[in-house]
């Protein structure tokens, strides 16, 4: 074995290196954010105690009448506090993004250019519009200002073009649906500008980029089904957010402007449109935003012209709500995956441009009537009827991607497992696993799925042959059924192969190995281990081998009462996944090996799972790890030194079957080391500070330093992961496997215990230091006692029940 090593972290302060280090990478930005914020303070007391007017007043302009001035302003200065609380968080995340790729010069500059040829290019896109389709006329005397928003876009799409292929795909896409949303149902001529300047900003960043090169073909290849369905269901997330755009929208003449005009206040009253009617060539325009139904969702009469405006408000508000409900509903589902949301997506959009396109050829009411609304325009009845429908096109072309995963009936893992796996594979036959097999049925892979994360248990097992294969097909499964693969606790073979194919790794664990057949205990550093040998020997506790079913009902009842004390003792439901408990005794396939004393006292409980190649065992694993309270120091020692002892005798008997390794496993969420990848060792932090939160209940880093005890070889033991945006996902998925039902107000009694433990710890540390200045007396004097005699009290009780082994 080889020996790895490494630095476990521990505690909160590596994600505040982290949280620093990513402050001073981005400390431009930050300060451009803080410098937006505090000028944009003083501009809001200045118009508010200077009684100087509106903001908006002040930096509004139109076509007709273009100020380059207050357009100029109006990049730096918003017109109110809501668009600072709701701009300020963009321009962060915007700049945050960019900056990194671009550098803090070229990211101002870019944007900055990218303004300029954007403002240039969507005003003139914007009359051109104008011109061409009356019902977009009004944006010509609309007043209009510019957002910060429209200065970083540029920036935003330029860095993409040093993006890799999955990030530019997401980032580009999201960020157009954003924008052309807002345009299609705002229409003024900001909105033109910032969907310009994002299209100068790509363009900007492909030649920053240089020719594509040796990635060209990587650029065409399609996504996967998996990025596919997040895709989709990303665009649905910005289309189901559509009404509140529009409720808080101010320009309200793009071609999805009913659901503006039907949700602004005052709107639907007979004196509302009685005003509009009597504009004379504006009429048409104005009737067609006050139409009662947006996208075909609601009933001429929901907003209509009879009532109070007060109730038409809240007849419109419910239908905002209901309508967002809804559409937010399928985009979840179709994030996920989920089919019947791809049918509902399907239903719900393809009726929308029904209803959109019944209405493009609705015939207009006589003037002055106030019983129907007029049909809208060629070009808003177009796009009404386009954007629903190309929405729907796109959940049918992706169909696929939402398919419903089948499972296969029946996987006979038992037989798998005894024909190939890694240490710790005997844990996928425990209950909560779902299995993905090769196409031969000859191997497998164990997965549970948490927040839509595929969470592996360990790596393949069955046929090793096919192993480096299903590291391949196991992602494309996942894929197609719109899960997030994740390959935990998989040993370095996995590892290297992943790492291959492009994948990251996180280091999660040690696994601690002893090889029976070089077991002995004689040496300084085994002094512990020698001490509870010869202990147990003189105060009468045996070791006990056997399987569950060949326990006596008083021994099984003892064992079953120590689990449930251990368990009972935490602050915290026991843990599961990889860390089986009582319920996983029961196979008879798992070793017991126990301690009992004269009284018929059980002391502590041990488990062992089995190992095979071929069919043949060749390697058992430590899992269960069980003591009384009351328990003499030593127990735990005293069984793994044994168990390995045992092996070591049978070896030497049979050398043709002797056990090639015993594993003590590894400590879960102990030993972590940084990750191959700067996104990683956030979540590597994290996951050390959620170990450093647990110790108090679990003593992750207790069990690791116990098991160094025994001298063992280390192998690492990784988590992989494809993508680094799914970080997030997968560290909650871990959480979620190990405390599948840990509730918040657990996790809030757990807080107490910190403190006490590390009182505790200090305490320790002082004893500690005190048995040093007194313990070589004390061992020499041990030693004097022992020495003699320690080898034959070593083979004797080596051979002590031996004949309990079945």
């Amino acid at each position: 074995m080889t020996m790895h090593t490494s630095n476990p972290v521990a505690g909160g302060a590596p994600l505040l290196h982290d949280l620093r280090d990513w402050t001073r990478g981005r400390a431009v930005p930050l300060v451009v954010v803080a410098l937006l914020l505090a000028v944009n303070t003083g501009w809001f007391l200045w118009c508010g105690l200077g009684h100087h007017g509106r903001p908006l007043g002040l930096l509004a302009t139109d076509l007709a009448h273009l100020d380059t001035g207050r357009l100029a302003l109006s990049l730096v200065l918003v017109h109110g506090p809501a668009q600072l609380v709701v701009g300020l968080p963009v321009v962060a995340a915007v700049l945050c993004m960019a900056t990194p790729k671009l550098g803090n010069l070229r990211t101002l500059l870019v944007g900055v250019a990218s303004a300029v040829v954007g403002t240039a290019v969507g005003l003139a896109s914007c009359m051109l519009v104008a011109r061409l389709f009356d019902g977009a006329t009004g944006a010509v005397d609309m007043p209009f200002t510019l957002t910060p928003v429209t200065l970083v876009v540029g920036a935003l799409m330029a860095a993409t073009a040093f993006d890799g292929e999955l990030w530019r795909r997401r980032v580009r896409i999201v960020g157009y649906s954003v924008i052309l949303v807002v345009l299609l149902y705002g229409g003024n001529p900001g909105d033109y500008c910032t969907l310009m300047a994002a299209v100068a900003g790509q363009l900007i960043g492909r030649l920053l980029a240089g020719r594509p090169g040796v990635n060209a073909v990587w650029r065409r290849q399609r996504p996967p089904y998996c990025e596919r369905r997040k895709l989709v269901g990303a665009v649905g997330l910005v289309l189901a957010a559509a009404p509140f755009m529009a409720a808080t929208s101010r320009g309200r003449v793009g071609p999805l402007m009913a659901m503006a005009i039907t949700m602004a206040p005052g709107t639907g009253t007979r004196e509302r449109l009685a005003l509009c009617t009597g504009v004379g060539l504006r009429a048409d325009a104005c009737r067609a935003g006050l139409e009662a139904a947006s996208l075909g969702a609601a009933g001429h009469g929901v907003a209509g012209f009879s009532g109070a405006n007060a109730g038409n408000a809240l007849r419109a508000l419910a239908v905002m709500m209901a309508l967002t409900a809804v559409m937010a509903v399928i985009a979840v589902g179709l994030f996920l995956g989920r089919r019947v949301a791809a049918v509902a997506g399907i239903a719900c959009y393809g009726l929308m441009a029904g209803i959109e396109l019944v209405r493009a050829f609705a015939q207009s009411p006589a003037p002055g009537s106030a019983v129907a609304l007029p049909a809208p325009g060629p070009f808003a009845a177009a796009v009404g009827v386009a954007v629903p429908l190309a929405f729907m096109l796109a959940i049918v072309v992706n169909w696929r991607s939402f398919a419903v995963g089948r499972m296969a009936g029946i996987v006979p893992v038992d037989d798998l497992v005894e024909t190939g796996g890694s240490s710790m594979s005997f844990m996928t036959t425990w209950s909560g696993n779902r299995y993905w097999t090769s196409p031969t049925g000859r191997s497998a892979v164990a997965f549970r799925v948490r927040n839509g994360v595929a969470l592996t248990t360990t790596g393949p097992f069955g046929d090793p042959d096919e192993w480096a294969d299903d590291l391949a097909a196991f992602p494309a499964y996942c894929s197609a059924n719109g899960w997030t693969p994740a390959f935990y606790a998989v040993g370095r073979q996995a590892h290297d192969r992943l790492a291959a194919a492009g994948w990251h790794s996180l280091l999660v664990g040690q696994e601690m190995i002893v090889d029976p057949r070089t077991w002995k205990t004689t040496g300084k550093k085994w002094q512990d281990i020698r001490t509870a040998i010869n202990k147990a020997r003189k105060t009468g506790i045996d070791d006990v081998l056997c399987r569950f079913d060949e326990l006596s009902d008083d021994v099984r009842r003892q064992i079953h009462d120590i689990c449930e004390q251990w368990s009972g003792d935490k602050p915290l439901p026991e843990m599961k996944f990889t860390l089986g408990g009582f319920d996983e005794l029961h196979d008879s396939r798992v070793l017991i090996l126990y301690a009992i004393d004269a009284d018929g006292t059980v002391l502590g409980v041990t488990s062992w799972l089995p190992t095979w190649r071929d069919g043949r065992v060749v390697g058992w694993t430590l899992d269960v790890m069980r003591h009384r309270d009351d328990a003499p120091n030593g127990i735990m020692e005293l069984l793994i030194a044994r168990m390995a002892q045992r092996m070591h005798d049978d070896g030497e008997r049979d050398p043709e079957h002797a056990v090639e390794f015993v594993s003590l496993s590894a400590a879960p969420l102990s030993g972590l080391d940084d990750a191959d990848d700067e996104d990683g060792r956030a979540l590597q932090h994290a996951l050390a500070a959620m170990a450093e939160l647990l110790e108090p209940a679990y003593g992750f880093k207790s069990l690791y330093r116990f098991k160094r005890k025994f001298q063992p070889s280390t192998e690492p033991v990784y988590l992989c992961y494809a993508d680094s945006a799914t970080l997030a996902a997968i560290g909650l998925a871990v959480l979620r496997s190990y405390l599948p039902t840990l509730t918040i107000p657990q996790l809030f009694a757990l807080l107490p215990t910190l403190k006490p433990k590390k009182e505790k710890t200090e305490k320790t540390e002082k004893a500690e230091k005190t048995e040093k200045k007194t313990g070589k007396t004390e061992k020499a004097e041990q030693t004097e006692k022992t020495g003699k005699t320690a080898t034959a009290e070593q083979a004797e009780t080596s051979g002590k029940g031996l004949d309990r082994l079945s």
